[in-house]
């Protein structure tokens, strides 16, 4: 994912679902479940760890009662899924870091 922000954007400019990029929250809120919509957040490519610029996003699942809310929710959790990827990576990046510069605990 190379710019979680752009995927909220990209509800309020492109798709209209919301009217403001806080409205996002509220509206992913309103809905228990993403109603078995699922999105994967690479409308810019994937970024760390994958760093693949081919990448596109993929928006899954949608049926005849899937609404605004499962779909700002659906985006809403497809962000939030690819930050323990991220997290993961950061924190080994950190601990090689660490270890190359002497920064560890002995």
């Amino acid at each position: 994912m190379m710019s979680a922000g752009s995927c909220v954007e990209w509800l309020r400019d492109d798709l209209k679902i919301v009217s403001s990029v806080a409205e996002s929250d509220g509206l992913a809120a309103s809905c228990s479940d993403s109603g078995g919509v699922w999105f994967v957040p690479a409308l810019l490519g994937l970024g760390t760890p994958l760093w693949d610029y081919g990448a596109r996003g993929t928006l899954l699942g949608l049926t005849r009662g899937s609404g605004r809310a499962e779909i700002a929710r659906a985006v809403l959790e497809g962000i939030a899924h690819r930050a323990p990827t991220f997290s993961k990576r950061q924190r080994r990046t950190q601990a090689s870091r660490s270890a190359r510069f002497g920064l560890t605990a002995a």
